[in-house]
């Protein structure tokens, strides 16, 4: 079945992009379309619609209640950025300004969603680029440099950066994969997530640091729970929670301005306590099950989508 194609309508996947020593080799994001527009936002969201769901005054003040369990893993995933939303900032630059420094103290390792080849096979990182384009084009422009700053800002405060290495073996094994190379790529990159996390937390474990490890992937591959079309295999969840002893904390970031009411939003489970259509002062944390957590900024005043052309 050719259903590689069918996981971009079903999935948030994730947007891995190149170094600049070597070719950006993209790994695609199966996320949503972009609403043709925004209704009107109207109402003020005063307060939850669930019993798992609490409001704080900042993202600072919610992402000091997820720190509360300790994590030793702490996976951060991210509704990533389109071309369409314009004018936004992007979770990786919310976290990078405002979430990392509260991580300097506690945190030793941060493996990012940024793939880096060997250099010792570039004719396949290029074909690799350019088989998967079409469905990378309607990234935002400036992911790749925001990834880089994130690297940049984790280091800066302490915590060590790490990208993730792409092999001349697991770029043969996308292309030789052909309708099913999207789900290569994504499987791939929940696998090189695992493996460096384990690399860091063992080492940590070895020379008794107390320190966390973080994540920062797509909002798919920390899944605890996968709902998606791909499950398992594209989440690393499951696998590092059993390492961690349970003291894994699955975080993902949504821009609220992100949420339309198309198939991967009314998947989620907090997407029916959510008002999309109300303006959101304060930062809204949903924690549905344990060590599972949703944390959505506040709205961004004055903010409209730009018009669509109907081809989109």
């Amino acid at each position: 079945m050719q259903t590689g194609r069918a996981l971009l309508a079903l999935i948030l996947g994730v947007q891995a992009v190149g170094c600049a020593a070597s070719p950006a080799v993209p790994a695609p994001a199966a996320t949503p379309p972009a609403a043709p527009s925004s209704p009107p936002r109207v109402a003020t969201a005063e307060s939850c619609q669930a019993p798992y769901c609490r409001l704080f005054d900042t993202p600072e003040a919610a992402f000091s209640e997820v720190l509360k369990s300790a994590p030793r893993i702490l996976a951060v995933g991210e509704f990533h950025a389109l071309k369409s939303h314009k004018g936004l900032k992007s979770p990786v630059a919310r976290f990078t300004d405002t979430l990392v420094p509260m991580l300097a103290e506690t945190a030793s390792d941060i493996v990012i969603e940024y793939w880096v080849g060997t250099g010792q096979c570039p004719q396949q990182e290029k074909e690799v680029v350019r088989e998967q384009r079409p469905v990378t084009q309607s990234h935002a422009e400036s992911t790749p440099n925001e990834f880089l700053r994130l690297g940049d800002q984790a280091k800066a405060r302490g915590i060590r950066p790490h990208p993730l290495t792409v092999t001349c073996e697991d770029y043969q094994r996308i292309l030789k994969a052909g309708d099913e190379s999207v789900r290569e790529m994504l499987v791939l990159t929940a696998r090189m997530f695992s493996s460096n996390a384990k690399l860091y937390f063992q080492r940590n474990q070895a020379i008794g640091a107390e320190k966390t490890i973080v994540t920062y992937s797509g909002a798919m591959h920390n899944d605890l729970r996968p709902d998606h079309a791909c499950g398992e295999p594209c989440s690393f969840g499951k696998e590092l929670e059993t390492l961690a002893a349970g003291r894994y904390v699955e975080l993902d970031l949504v821009v609220p301005e992100y949420i339309h009411d198309g198939p991967v939003w009314r998947e989620r489970v907090w997407y029916p306590h959510f008002d999309r259509q109300a303006f959101h002062p304060k930062t809204t944390l949903f924690n549905p099950y344990p060590g599972s957590y949703v944390l959505i900024f506040p709205s961004t005043a004055g903010w409209k989508p730009e018009a669509q052309s109907p081809s989109r």
